[in-house]
């Protein structure tokens, strides 16, 4: 992301992003093909922009979600991530459509990114593991 970027979803959501925010996401440090790019912390302004609004026209639990919540991405299924903006230094929370939460996913955005970070380095390890057994296999064993 951009600077401009960053500014206009504080103009769309009238918010001030977070500090830790604005650092991690400008310029944007992910690989394309990693979670954090995919879903968790995406490097699309429209996207988080259109998160957000559909944050606050949602219920969670029989409310809508506060205007103080800024939501940054979510677990590529039904929880979604965001700060507390009213929070100095806020943990990261997700909530679930379905009803779960809130609750703390991460003590902060740093912790949040590191996890992820390490779930795509297993995640690719593991796959390099297959791909080399595969290439260790004789001819006839192409189906196990």
């Amino acid at each position: 992301m951009t600077e401009l970027d960053l500014n206009r979803i504080e103009h769309i959501l009238n918010i001030s992003l977070p500090r830790e925010y604005r650092e991690a996401v400008c310029p944007y440090p992910f690989a394309p093909d990693s979670s954090l790019a995919d879903y968790a912390l995406p490097n699309d302004a429209d996207r988080v922009i259109e998160m957000n609004i559909l944050s606050r026209e949602c219920e969670w639990n029989g409310e809508a979600s506060p205007i103080h919540w800024f939501v940054f991405g979510h677990d590529g299924g039904e929880c979604s991530f965001f700060l507390d903006l009213t929070i100095s230094h806020s943990p990261v929370f997700a909530i679930s459509i379905e009803g779960g939460g809130p609750y703390e996913e991460a003590p902060t955005l740093a912790a949040f990114i590191e996890s992820y970070l390490q779930i795509d380095q297993e995640f690719d390890r593991e796959i390099a593991a297959k791909a080399a057994k595969r290439r260790e296999r004789k001819w006839w064993q192409f189906w196990k």
